[in-house]
């Protein structure tokens, strides 16, 4: 089924959007969960839970893709449930650093964060689509730069080295615009 259709079945509160975007986004949804966790169970239990807050928000907010905003709110689950665990266990296993911009904490730092995330996606337009596919794939989905080597057909190495790189030039890129210091 297509997105549109989906979406026109939420905003119809019809129960079946729910069994079709578990079914086309479940487990894509499942997997940047499980990037985030290393845990099935607490994956599967984000995936419901972002397919329920999806069913709660698609009313008032109408996604440009459902996909992302399907993978962004089991993302940003993932990240909150994954700092219940840390908080509970007062372990460090898992480094948050990378996800930490996704997650504002109040109103004046979601704006800052949604100002941040153009600024992002602006720079990842300029750069070559594998340098995109790269980025998207290790600091959004949460692949691991030998799983997103082998899909490209290059070594992880390589992979580490553009994702390096990719960072510096972002890094200088919110410099020049005053994102960070």
């Amino acid at each position: 089924m297509e997105d549109r259709e989906i979406v026109s079945l939420f905003l119809e509160r019809d129960e079946r959007a729910v069994a079709e975007l578990e079914a086309k986004y479940g487990g894509l949804c499942r997997r940047v969960a499980g990037n985030i966790l290393r845990s099935q169970e607490d994956a599967e239990e984000v995936t419901s839970d972002a397919v329920f807050a999806v069913w709660r928000t698609v009313p008032s907010q109408v996604p440009k893709s459902l996909l992302a905003y399907t993978l962004r709110i089991a993302r940003n689950k993932a990240i909150t449930r994954l700092r219940e665990v840390t908080r509970d266990k007062r372990s460090g296993e898992q480094d948050l650093t990378e996800a930490e911009p996704s997650v504002p904490d109040n109103a004046a730092d979601s704006l800052e964060a949604a100002e941040t995330a153009r600024l992002i996606n602006d720079f990842l337009h300029t750069r070559p689509e594998r340098e995109q596919i790269m980025f998207t794939r290790r600091y959004f989905m949460g692949d691991e730069p030998g799983e997103i080597a082998k899909d490209l057909g290059v070594s992880p190495l390589r992979v580490s080295d553009t994702l390096y790189k990719l960072k510096q030039r972002l890094r200088q890129y919110l410099r020049e615009r005053d994102v960070i210091v």
